[in-house]
């Protein structure tokens, strides 16, 4: 067979994974729960903390990767974290930035080789009149080590 159809049969789907992923990402409707648990006048967040290579600085024992989750007492928020522990990157903190924003604005495009190492977008969800102002960041956390992710929402 022509090595030009292999070449073709495995871009192809590569070329439209990012909008097939941004739609269907079991990450996404964990993500709208917790935002629109938020209330007027209201902050919550999600830390996704996670380090590879090494355990995190005030965890004892040698381990080849770790990851935590914080989040406030809200339901949903405990949700999310639980689907994040299970599901979330530990190796490549970059990736669960790029799925987060992608959640959070489906039009957005980016492209399959832009990789995120530290990032920090300010955006909104919901309506004019009911919804949360947010911060998604990715970060070096200097105090435990390795990466942390962010989620941070005001609501209004």
């Amino acid at each position: 067979m022509n090595p030009a159809k292999y070449l073709s049969l495995f871009l192809l789907p590569l070329m439209f994974s990012q909008s097939v992923i941004a739609g269907s990402d079991d990450l996404c409707p964990h993500l709208k729960e917790f935002l629109s648990s938020v209330g007027v006048d209201q902050s919550a967040s999600i830390e996704l903390h996670t380090s590879w290579g090494a355990n995190f600085k005030d965890d004892d024992g040698d381990v080849m990767a770790a990851k935590r989750c914080i989040h406030g007492n809200a339901a949903s928020a405990k949700k999310a974290c639980e689907y994040l522990m299970k599901n979330a990157s530990t190796e490549f903190a970059g990736v669960n930035f790029k799925r987060f924003l992608l959640c959070l604005s489906p039009s957005t495009k980016i492209e399959n080789s832009v990789q995120f190492s530290h990032a920090a977008v300010s955006l909104s969800f919901g309506s004019e009149d009911r919804g949360a102002l947010l911060d998604l960041s990715l970060e070096e956390d200097e105090h435990i080590g390795g990466m942390v992710l962010k989620l941070e929402a005001e609501g209004y």
